[in-house]
Parts: C-alpha cells; sequence; structure tokens
C-alpha cells in the first residue's frame, strides 16, 4: 500500500539563555513518505527565522512540538491506493446501465458524464432512460425517452458540442424523427437524418470515423435508405458502406478506431459469419474509408466490445478462439489481442463458459501507470475468482480492491473527473459495490495524482548567471520542483511556475501532489537548463580569441540569428550584464590585443 505524505508545520525552538528569551529560529515542514517501491523517506524544510517569543517556557514549546510531529504521523494513515467510490450511486439509476460516455472542458457540453439504459429514475428523480452525472449531482436530459425503449449507446462530438445517443426508444422528449437514434445540444433534442421507422432493436454502437458518425446494431434501414446493420451519417444523409456489406441476419455491437500501421481505420465487431464477401470476417472487420479487411480469420463467436491499449487492438466478447491469416486456432477466452499483423492470447483470459461476456473495456491510469480494465459477465480471471472487472497492465491481470467489487454485471466503462479527480466509472445491473450500495453506477478514482505536463523551460539555454523559469501543469495538484532525480533529488520549490538560476547544466523534476491527502505522483516529468559559459571572448568557439571571432561578434551585435542564449551571444556578453553591445566590444578588443 501506499501511504499519503504527513505534511504538517512544526515549530522547532531554540533557546538564547545569555538574552533570556526564547527565539523561534526555524519553521519546517516535516514531509514523511511512505513508497512501496523505496520505503519510508524523511526531509526536513527549512525557511527564515520568524521572530522571537519572549518568556515563553521552554518545556512547554517543545512538547508542542512533539504534539505537531505526532499529529503529523497520525495522518499517515490516510491511503493513497486507488479505492471506490459510491457517491454516484447513492442513490443512482433504479434500473442497468447500458452505456457511459464523457465530455470535458473543451466541450460546448461542459465536463459530464453521460449515462444511457433502461432506467426511470436518476438520483431518485425522473430521468427516463439517459442521464448527466457532474460535479452538481445528477440532470436529466429534457424528458427522455418518453414511450421507454433502451439507450444502448453514446457517442459525443466534443468540437460540436452534441451528444448522439442510439437505441431501442421510439423517440427522444417527445420529438418526431428520433425513434431510436436523436442528438442532444445541451437543451433540446433533435433528429439524426429521420432516424428509424423499424421496430427492431435498433442501434448497439455508434463511433465517429473521421468526420462521419457510424451506426451499428439489428437495423436494416435508416432515413429512409437500406444499410444492413452498418450505416454513416456525414451531416446531411445517411448511407450505407460500399456494398453493404453485412446482411439482415447480422449485428453489430462495437465499433472503434484504430490504426495499426496502415493508417487509422474503422473496427466492426458483432456477429456476423461473413463481411462484404470475405469469409475471413468472421464477428470482426477493418474498414479504412474504402475497402474491407479481415483482422487474421476472426472469432468463433460474438465480438461486443472494442478498445485501443499499447498500440493494438483489444477485442472483448463472447468467443473462446481467435484464428490466425494461415487458420491456425488460438485459445482466447473472452478477450484477445490484435497487433495488425496477428492475434494473441490476453494471459488466461476469462472463464469460458454459455452465459459469460465480456461487454467493455476502457483504458485508464488510476496512479499505478495506464491500464486496460475489463467489464461484463464473468467469475474468473486468470484462474483467480474475480467478478465482473478486473484489470490488465500489459502483463498480469489483477482485482480492484476486491476479488468481488460488484453483485450484478458491469456492462459499461467510462473516465470522467466530476470535480473530485480522475475516476473510471462503471454501470451495469449491480446493486452493491464492496457491500455498500451502489446503484448500478460507482467510480474507481485515482490513487495518486498524474505527472505534470506541459513541463517547460523558457529559456531552455542561459548564460552564466542569468535565469529560466519553469513551468508546469498538475491538473488542479500542487507542483514540487527537484534537481538531481525525481524520488530521491533535492527539493528546490513548489508552484506551477517557478524561477532558477542554476550554475551548470541542470535537469528539473517535476512532480505533482495532491495537497489535501499528499498523494504524490508515481513518476515525474523533466526539462533540462543549459548553462553556456559567459564572457570568454571565443564568440566562434575555436578554443581562440582572436581576429576570426571579430565576424560572428558582429552578428551578435547586430541581433542576427545567434540570439540571446547561444553560444556567440554568451561569449560575446564580456561585461555579464544580458546585453551584447558597443562596450563589450571595447573589452573584446582589449582582450585581444593582451
Amino acid at each position: 500500500m501506499r501511504v499519503s505524505a504527513s505534511r504538517r508545520v512544526c515549530a522547532c525552538i531554540l533557546c538564547d539563555p545569555p538574552k533570556s528569551e526564547t527565539r523561534l529560529g526555524l519553521l519546517v515542514r516535516y514531509d514523511r513518505v511512505l513508497d512501496r517501491h523505496d520505503g519510508a523517506r524523511y526531509r526536513w524544510r527549512e525557511t527564515e527565522g520568524l521572530g522571537i517569543l519572549k518568556s515563553c517556557p521552554i518545556p512547554l514549546l517543545v512538547a508542542c512540538c512533539g504534539l505537531l510531529v505526532s499529529i503529523a504521523e497520525s495522518a499517515l494513515g490516510q491511503s493513497c491506493d486507488p479505492a471506490w467510490s459510491t457517491a454516484v450511486g447513492t442513490p443512482g439509476l433504479n434500473s442497468t446501465v447500458w452505456s457511459l460516455a464523457s465530455t470535458d472542458e473543451a466541450s460546448a457540453l461542459g465536463p459530464g458524464l453521460f449515462v444511457g439504459g433502461q432506467f426511470s429514475t436518476a438520483g431518485g428523480a425522473s430521468a427516463k432512460n439517459v442521464a448527466r452525472w457532474d460535479a452538481n449531482g445528477w440532470s436529466p436530459l429534457g424528458t427522455g425517452a418518453e414511450n421507454g425503449g433502451t439507450v444502448y449507446a453514446i457517442a459525443v462530438s466534443q468540437a460540436d458540442g452534441v451528444m448522439y445517443v442510439g437505441g431501442s426508444f421510439g423517440n427522444m422528449g417527445g420529438v418526431l424523427g428520433t425513434k431510436r437514434i436523436a442528438k442532444w445540444n445541451g437543451a433540446a433534442w433533435s433528429g439524426v437524418g429521420g432516424g428509424m421507422s423499424q421496430n427492431n432493436t435498433g442501434i448497439r454502437a455508434l463511433n465517429f470515423f473521421g468526420d462521419d458518425l457510424f451506426a451499428g446494431g439489428f437495423l436494416n434501414e435508416i432515413g429512409g435508405i437500406v444499410a444492413h446493420k452498418l450505416a454513416r451519417w456525414n451531416g446531411t444523409a445517411w448511407s450505407a458502406l460500399p456494398g453493404d456489406p453485412l446482411g439482415s441476419t447480422d449485428i453489430v455491437y462495437a465499433l472503434t478506431t484504430f490504426g495499426d500501421g496502415r493508417g487509422e481505420g474503422l473496427y466492426v465487431g458483432g456477429s456476423f459469419g461473413s463481411a462484404g464477401g470475405n469469409v475471413d470476417a468472421k464477428n470482426v472487420f477493418r474498414w479504412d474509408g474504402s475497402a474491407l479487411s479481415a483482422l487474421g480469420r476472426g472469432t468463433n463467436d460474438e465480438v461486443e466490445a472494442l478498445e485501443v491499449y499499447e498500440g493494438s487492438l483489444y477485442v472483448g466478447g463472447h468467443f473462446n478462439e481467435v484464428y490466425q491469416s494461415n487458420g491456425t486456432a488460438l485459445a482466447a477466452t473472452k478477450i484477445a489481442r490484435w497487433d495488425g499483423d496477428g492475434w494473441s492470447s490476453v494471459g488466461s483470459g476469462m472463464v469460458d463458459g454459455a452465459g459469460f461476456h465480456v461487454w467493455t473495456l476502457a483504458v485508464f491510469d488510476d496512479g499505478s501507470g495506464p491500464a486496460l480494465y475489463v467489464g461484463g459477465q464473468f467469475n474468473t480471471a486468470v484462474g483467480t475468482a474475480i467478478t465482473h472487472m478486473a484489470r490488465w497492465d500489459g502483463t498480469d491481470w489483477s482485482e480492484l480492491g476486491s476479488t468481488a467489487p460488484f453483485n450484478g454485471q458491469v456492462k459499461a466503462l467510462a473516465t470522467f473527473d466530476d470535480g473530485t479527480g480522475p475516476a473510471l466509472f462503471a454501470g451495469g445491473t449491480f446493486t452493491t459495490n464492496l457491500g455498500q450500495p451502489a446503484d448500478k453506477i460507482a467510480a474507481w478514482q485515482r490513487g495518486l495524482p498524474s505527472p505534470p505536463t506541459g513541463v517547460t523551460a523558457d529559456p531552455a539555454v542561459i548564460c552564466e548567471g542569468g535565469s529560466a523559469t519553469l513551468s508546469a501543469s498538475a491538473n488542479g495538484a500542487a507542483v514540487d520542483w527537484y534537481s538531481g532525480g525525481c524520488a530521491a533529488g533535492t527539493f528546490v520549490a513548489t508552484g506551477e511556475a517557478i524561477v532558477v538560476g542554476p550554475d551548470s547544466n541542470t535537469t528539473y523534476f517535476a512532480r505533482s501532489r495532491d495537497e489535501s491527502t499528499g498523494c504524490e505522483s508515481s513518476g515525474c516529468s523533466s526539462v533540462e537548463v543549459v548553462v553556456l559559459p559567459r564572457g570568454s571572448g571565443d564568440v566562434n568557439g575555436d578554443g581562440l580569441i582572436d581576429g576570426l571571432d571579430i565576424g560572428p561578434l558582429a552578428i551578435v551585435l547586430l541581433g542576427l540569428p545567434n540570439g540571446p542564449a547561444s553560444d556567440a551571444f554568451c561569449a560575446a556578453d564580456m561585461n555579464g550584464d544580458g546585453v551584447a553591445d558597443g562596450i563589450d566590444t571595447g573589452l573584446f578588443v582589449s582582450l585581444v590585443i593582451e
């Protein structure tokens, strides 16, 4: 277990008997971090003296200091490990969650988690089959699906600020032309090309590829055109893929995009024996915008989930074998990995059986590094009784806080930060999470903050005696700067922007710290500040100070390409005032004459 850093202030008292007074000489921060990798670390940070306390009983003050240290020690019980939160699910939804999708600050919809399924309330209030969760709690989206049905799929266009939903509903918000598919702009529902007219299960998957929205499911027509199981919306009209590759009895369950070395493609998973006449495209295929291709020879049963992780496509579903291009069968129970050239197993996969499925896949970093999270209906992963949800880190399977976090299926996963920190939200049929009430939804919250991003030094190259501004962003966490290393380096300062003036080339390490828990990121982001010699007079860098430096010196004086923080500029700034001018020219000439 990783335990939080204790960050408490302790006033350490120094006695000065000759003056009959007690001096409060130092204010330090006592930081202790217990780390799973490097054990205990202690750091004392000294700041300036804060003045004098007269006639103060020394034993009392020393005892106070000890008490503060004890308080600091007691804070070490706070865990920095990721953990489940059921705040979103108490109360949550009153029936099954089938789909989740999120938006962030960049979206016109604002940051929110959109939830679809077969429910009639969210947070105890009316919300028919679709709702929103954010920092303000639950809210309905208009009047939702007024005549019932299920929302199976959600896709968000961040740039346009539009959310699309697909499913088996008759309409959204009572708006005509929204049967089986509709869009929400943050205020009202509207149709997408007239929707569908058939009374079937409708749409099960939505995903963008290029500028177009693709819809897959049970459909055989949409927007007045024939399109079996898969159709494309270009913003104006619906169309089938060239050749309408699937048949009337096929089903599409999953869509995603992936670049496998041949460029970006749309990957389609479902239940079909072939696609576009290609008998190798069993239950999964790739479409590059003009042509269809198989993934080896496919799988032996339904594909219900697709996700990209660490440069490969992970495929989940109801199958227990996948087939290489030469027809060789590979055991892969409910989950497999496609790298663009061939299939491989994912550990020992999940338990095999008629009723077991992998319904959903998502990538999330809970502070221990990005991993693939798997949700579904299963009770064994890697030979261990892990039920309904598991984590794959590229090498091993692991549980999430417990081998049985839920008492029901996990059907949808999505990442979102509702103001309490990044989390992976899980939705499904369950009613408890680790034995606590959780109405169809819960959140696996990050334990450690992510390392800072956007780490820069401005300028990155300075002359001796100069300074640079280091900048970084930690998504609301504090940024601690170190030199000489990340975990064991020398502390420099705290702040998203600090000024440093190193005497020699120095690499600075930025580490995120959650100020409410003291938890620190498991890694750092770094940037180097290069320090060049100043005032040497060797402007051309040949090791000599002679007439050959005059030309480069003139270039520096004219402000031509060798500007500030170049070898030539630093060498030409003879008097070290940060400016290359006539004064430096005189000093240079004197140096050459000598």
